[in-house]
Protein backbone atom coordinates (compact mmCIF):
# COMPACT_ATOMS: atom_id res chain seq x y z
CA UNK A 1 0.00 0.00 0.00
CA UNK A 2 2.76 2.43 0.89
CA UNK A 3 4.46 2.09 -2.50
CA UNK A 4 1.17 2.86 -4.27
CA UNK A 5 0.66 5.94 -2.08
CA UNK A 6 4.27 7.05 -2.71
CA UNK A 7 3.63 6.72 -6.47
CA UNK A 8 0.33 8.66 -6.18
CA UNK A 9 -1.59 6.00 -8.12
CA UNK A 10 -4.30 5.37 -5.51
CA UNK A 11 -7.58 7.24 -5.83
CA UNK A 12 -9.48 5.60 -2.94
CA UNK A 13 -8.39 3.86 0.26
CA UNK A 14 -10.24 1.03 2.01
CA UNK A 15 -8.69 0.35 5.42
CA UNK A 16 -9.94 -2.12 8.01
CA UNK A 17 -9.24 -1.63 11.69
CA UNK A 18 -9.67 -4.61 14.00
CA UNK A 19 -9.36 -4.91 17.79
CA UNK A 20 -6.21 -7.01 17.44
CA UNK A 21 -2.63 -6.01 18.21
CA UNK A 22 0.02 -7.56 15.97
CA UNK A 23 3.66 -6.66 16.43
CA UNK A 24 7.11 -7.41 15.16
CA UNK A 25 9.18 -6.35 12.19
CA UNK A 26 7.25 -8.57 9.80
CA UNK A 27 3.87 -7.13 10.86
CA UNK A 28 4.08 -4.00 8.72
CA UNK A 29 0.64 -2.91 7.52
CA UNK A 30 1.85 -0.09 5.25
CA UNK A 31 5.22 -0.23 3.51
CA UNK A 32 6.80 2.41 1.31
CA UNK A 33 9.17 5.22 2.19
CA UNK A 34 7.29 6.33 5.28
CA UNK A 35 7.10 9.87 6.66
CA UNK A 36 9.33 11.97 8.87
CA UNK A 37 6.56 13.78 10.78
CA UNK A 38 2.79 13.52 11.18
CA UNK A 39 2.43 16.86 9.38
CA UNK A 40 3.78 15.21 6.21
CA UNK A 41 1.33 12.28 6.37
CA UNK A 42 -1.12 11.66 3.54
CA UNK A 43 -4.55 12.84 4.66
CA UNK A 44 -7.85 11.33 3.57
CA UNK A 45 -10.89 13.42 2.61
CA UNK A 46 -14.56 12.45 2.29
CA UNK A 47 -14.11 9.81 4.98
CA UNK A 48 -16.79 7.17 5.55
CA UNK A 49 -16.90 4.74 8.47
CA UNK A 50 -18.79 1.45 8.58
CA UNK A 51 -18.79 -1.00 11.46
CA UNK A 52 -18.76 -4.78 10.96
CA UNK A 53 -19.09 -6.50 14.34
CA UNK A 54 -15.88 -5.41 16.15
CA UNK A 55 -14.17 -4.25 12.94
CA UNK A 56 -14.23 -0.81 11.34
CA UNK A 57 -13.99 -0.07 7.62
CA UNK A 58 -12.56 3.36 6.86
CA UNK A 59 -12.80 4.66 3.29
CA UNK A 60 -11.48 7.94 1.96
CA UNK A 61 -9.67 9.72 -0.84
CA UNK A 62 -6.01 10.76 -0.51
CA UNK A 63 -5.34 14.49 -0.81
Amino acid sequence: LGNFIDSKIIDKVYAFQAPVIIGGRKAVSIGGKGIETVEKAVRLRNIALKKFDDNLLITGYPE
